[in-house]
């Protein structure tokens, strides 16, 4: 069973919904059902599916937790990484799944707590990587006639909404930030590629220290 953070990507806009859960995959099929369903807990999630498609949504696990008692505060930590009209989240500070909400006092807790805590090696996914059998899982859920986007291909009118999306996008690397344009020059990249990778939720530094032949 792997427990962690993840988050369900609007791949046209870039917002997102960030969750956390102790059983990832059961948390993946939950969330599945219920919006194919069209009865998530989330209005806002559910009124962009139902808008965008299943085909431009993607689930993926931002970062895997050990301790149980961490969840919360991870998820926290990720959530305020973003701007909140950026958040499908209904509240801006992560509930437990007893629908309890943090307190302040609890959110300076496990703000301090975590001062240094998760960098480098004491990072959870410090120099892992997914078990195979959470690999297989999500393999098998989006493969073939599984797949959400099984028999289907972008419009083109999505696709350039996707890559328009991106279109003057500052990306912060190493203290620098600069637009698409520019690091794609310095660095030797394809601007079409950065692009591409932004919408798929790479991070910043895969996205630039990926050659362009090695795109996934």
């Amino acid at each position: 069973m792997d427990r962690g953070v993840y988050q369900i990507l609007n791949l046209i806009n870039e917002d997102r919904y960030i969750g956390s859960a102790i059983d990832l995959f059961k948390r993946y099929n939950e969330h599945k059902n219920d919006l194919k369903g069209g009865r998530h807990h989330n209005i806002r999630l559910q009124r962009a599916y139902n808008k965008y498609g299943e085909e431009n949504f993607e689930f993926s696990i931002i970062e895997y937790v050990d301790g149980k008692e961490d969840l919360i505060g991870r998820e926290q930590f990720h959530m305020d990484s973003y701007d909140w009209a950026e958040l499908y989240n209904i509240y801006p500070t992560a509930r437990s799944n007893s629908g309890r909400k943090l307190s302040e006092e609890h959110k300076k807790k496990i703000s301090l707590s975590m001062v240094g805590r998760f960098k480098g090696k004491n990072n959870p996914m410090y120099g892992k990587s997914h078990s195979e059998e959470t690999k297989k899982k999500f393999s098998e859920c989006r493969r073939g006639k599984l797949h959400p986007f099984y028999g289907k291909k972008h419009s083109d009118e999505t696709r350039k909404k996707m890559l328009t999306s991106q279109k003057g996008k500052e990306i912060t690397f190493k203290g620098r930030s600069q637009n698409i344009s520019a690091w794609a020059r310095e660095l030797g990249l394809n601007c079409k590629s950065i692009s591409q990778r932004l919408i798929r939720g790479w991070s910043v530094e895969r996205i630039l220290t990926t050659p362009d032949t090695q795109d996934e």
